[in-house]
């Protein structure tokens, strides 16, 4: 009995002079990890149009069905995004939400992003559902700057086209050819058959 109380004195001293964890929030700022995924942000192009050309991917990518998306053809005259719609309606709930990010994922224009915000509150459930006035960042010429809208944080490469050489290559099981490639710093796209 005596050895456990030890035991148990060893392991309260050795925590006693650890480093403290504890943040003292909202004081101090909270660091969260570089992929984490918070609140939904509607990006803009450059010129100030919306991004979003309402295809509905997000929506049918969403597994908690919380993205309502209602398109209406572009007007020719001022354009709102770039393409033939654009979203007319932009609905989030956010406690339905999961944050999974298949909806950033989806998006073929890499309009909606999960952003590193994480303090939502509210009194009533309609308070969470954000529609697309609060979901789009500023206009890129306005003067509103934060740090939370910074549109290159949330730039990704799209993916390139796999080639026909790379396809028939990885068909015909030219394994050499790829790692050569590799090697010399011009990686082929592998595409693994099923």
């Amino acid at each position: 009995m005596v050895r456990d109380i030890l035991r148990s004195l060893k392991v309260t001293f050795g925590h006693l002079f650890a480093p403290k964890v504890t943040v003292q929030y909202p004081d101090e700022p909270v660091r969260v990890a570089p992929r984490f995924r918070g609140r939904h942000i509607l990006r803009r192009w450059e010129d100030g149009k919306e991004r979003c050309i309402a295809c509905h991917l997000c929506s049918a990518a969403c597994p908690a069905d919380a993205i309502t998306v209602i398109a209406e053809d572009n007007p020719r005259d001022n354009p709102i995004s770039r393409g033939e719609r654009y979203a007319k309606v932009y609905q989030i709930d956010l406690l339905r939400c999961i944050f999974c990010g298949y909806c950033e994922d989806a998006c073929p224009v890499n309009a909606i992003v999960l952003g590193s915000g994480f303090e939502f509150a509210g009194y009533r459930r309609d308070e969470f559902i954000v529609n697309k006035e609060e979901l789009l960042e500023p206009h890129p010429n306005s003067f509103v700057k934060d740090s939370f809208f910074d549109s290159t944080l949330y730039d990704r490469p799209y993916l390139p086209v796999p080639l026909l050489v790379d396809r028939e290559a990885v068909i015909e099981g030219r394994q050499r050819e790829i790692e050569e490639m590799t090697r010399i710093g011009k990686p082929p796209i592998v595409i693994r058959p099923y």
